[in-house]
């Protein structure tokens, strides 16, 4: 499955082609991120030209991508850091929510030299980094909301422990409305009516707004 995020006219793209006579290409971990007014997505020569001529992109089901696991893990760790009651409601949520709701990503990054970005999505190096403006992505389509959020590669643990923290009401919430009910189906049918909590919940990310390498 994905999903248009765009209008139909895309403005402020910006096409790089790999040139690995650059020096800046050298040395990947040591790379600085380029200008945050763009973020780039890799892509095949191919993709370039059907992004260009329909003036559209697409975001991709995550249930599809290269590691269809990452979601799956990420929840796991969020939920191993509850207990109880808690735990179980939230999991009982987040099994709805998953399949209750497409989740689709577009992926980015802040510099078009990274080299195993060229690499794995890039055509190994023949493709392209197309380079779009934040001020037009972030308003590329208004529903389903879209968001600009940080992939997290390193400090896993970290970040959990401190989503675990922030999200503390709406995990109470979500316990609450368990609580209330009890049955599965009929906690699901309230989710449905009140979905609140858990909108909250998945709106949290470390610096809203951007996106990583």
């Amino acid at each position: 499955m994905r999903e248009e995020l765009s209008n139909g006219s895309l403005k402020g793209l910006q096409i790089s082609k790999l040139g690995l006579d650059d020096p800046s290409y050298a040395q990947e971990a040591t790379t600085k991120m380029s200008d945050n007014s763009f973020l780039y997505h890799y892509t095949s020569i191919a993709g370039l030209n059907s992004i260009v001529r329909s003036g559209k992109v697409w975001a991709s089901d995550c249930r599809y991508l290269n590691d269809r696991q990452e979601l799956a893990r990420a929840l796991e760790m969020f939920l191993a850091k509850l207990e109880g009651a808690s735990k179980e409601a939230l999991s009982l949520a987040l099994h709805w929510h998953t399949f209750s709701r497409c989740h689709c990503v577009f992926s980015l990054s802040r510099s078009p030299k990274v080299l195993s970005q060229w690499r794995a999505y890039a055509d190994d190096g023949r493709g392209a980094a197309i380079g779009f403006r934040v001020e037009f992505l972030s308003g590329l389509a208004k529903s389903p909301s879209k968001f600009l959020v940080d992939c997290v590669y390193e400090n896993h643990e970290g970040f959990i422990e401190g989503l675990v923290e922030r999200c503390g009401q709406e995990i109470e919430d979500l316990r609450k409305i368990h609580d209330d009910v009890r049955a599965v189906n009929t906690f699901w049918q309230e989710l449905d009516k009140n979905p609140k909590p858990l909108e909250n919940l998945r709106n949290y990310s470390p610096n809203k707004g951007s996106f990583c390498q």
